[in-house]
């Protein structure tokens, strides 16, 4: 991952807005854990930690965000006909409001000569 071009050292200073290094935006946006993202933002920019321990950091909240999506999503993966009756239930709900909001607009616009009733087959 990019970080700061200009420090060549782990023991050089180094940039931390999260507009100029990513890797502090991600940690903001993603670490949970203020207090070490402050505490470790301040030795960053002191040269006291690397961009490599920074980026392990990152890997492992990402892996604790992802972890729970993916035991989901192999559940379901498993599942495939489960999958398949929950798009069948959200399609025929979503027809239901999609053909209810053509029919106002039908009435509104005077155009609503023929009834119509969506079946999924």
């Amino acid at each position: 991952m990019y970080t700061d071009p200009k420090r060549l050292r782990a023991t050089d200073p180094g940039e931390t807005d999260p507009s100029r290094n990513p890797l502090w935006a991600f940690h903001e946006t993603f670490n949970q854990d203020t207090n070490w993202v402050h505490e470790h933002r301040l030795l960053y920019q002191q040269g006291k930690v690397g961009d490599v321990a920074i980026k392990k950091k990152l890997i492992e909240v990402i892996n604790q965000l992802l972890d729970p999506i993916r035991t989901r999503r192999k559940h379901f993966e498993e599942r495939p006909d489960d999958v398949i009756d929950a798009l069948r239930v959200g399609t025929a709900k979503a027809n239901v409001v999609a053909e209810e909001t053509l029919q106002l607009a039908k009435q509104v616009m005077k155009q609503d000569y023929f009834p119509r009733k969506l079946t999924l087959r």
